[in-house]
């Protein structure tokens, strides 16, 4: 198994290597963390929005409801 899919492996590799190995394989960890925040801030975004939304929808549907009511001669709530 070599040092790129065994990390117990990185202890063979003298100090020069394990920066190489850094080097070359070591982003791909960090990026992929970036890539998972900002995935997240962007879903959190979109809940946010999401939610706003079907607030919105339900707060319409209730004046629209209220509205209809009055106007059956039911009287608003």
């Amino acid at each position: 198994m070599s040092a790129t899919t065994n990390p117990v492996a990185l202890l063979d590799l003298s100090p020069d290597e394990r920066v190489s190995y850094r080097a070359a394989y070591g982003h791909g960890y960090a990026d992929g963390w970036k890539a998972g925040v900002a995935f997240q801030r962007r879903s959190d975004e979109l809940t946010e929005q999401t939610r706003a939304t079907i607030t919105a929808g339900i707060e319409a549907f209730r004046a629209d409801h209220e509205r209809r009511r009055a106007a059956i001669g039911g009287g608003a709530r």
